[in-house]
């Protein structure tokens, strides 16, 4: 219909003259026509501009919603590691807790026997100096030996 009345002018105008009147209509309708047709053109590119727009943000919204989903597996996998930490910690304290009671029972333990204990310290140590003293007491005399034999062979020379 829309090429009809576009033609109708130009099919009028070749079979006659046109008066100004009739010009002025022609004109009129083909301005309406433009104008329409302008508006249709328009209004299919808002549409498709609106249509494409809706994509994008549908797009932005999925993708803020995985990003969102990472980070709450991000704060899951930080909030377990702590929980093993927190394991971790409680772990150590009980074996803390039973070194010191084992240290404590150890203690009790060792206290009847600390007397016994240092009178044999005693008695060992006693029993190494002299062995120590015998033995430097006989490299001494084994130095003053080899001293003498020395010296005499230096008197002979």
């Amino acid at each position: 219909m829309n090429s009809i009345a576009v033609f109708a002018p130009l099919i009028v105008k070749t079979f006659r003259d046109l008066n100004e009147d009739e010009k002025k209509v022609i004109d009129n309708i083909s301005e309406n026509l433009k104008v329409k047709s302008l508006k249709t053109v328009n209004e299919e590119k808002e549409n498709e501009l609106v249509t494409s727009l809706k994509k994008l943000n549908e797009e932005r919204d999925k993708e803020i919603e995985k990003e969102r989903e990472k980070e709450r597996e991000r704060e899951k996998e930080r909030e377990r590691e702590r929980e093993r930490e927190r394991e971790r910690e409680r772990e150590r304290e009980r074996e803390r807790e039973e070194l010191k009671n084992e240290i404590n029972i150890n203690s009790t333990e060792q206290q009847s026997s600390v007397k016994n204990t240092t009178t044999n310290a005693n008695s060992n140590a006693n029993s190494k100096k002299t062995s120590l003293n015998e033995e430097n007491s006989n490299t001494l005399n084994k130095m003053k030996k080899k001293n003498t034999k020395i010296d005499l062979m230096e008197e002979k020379n």
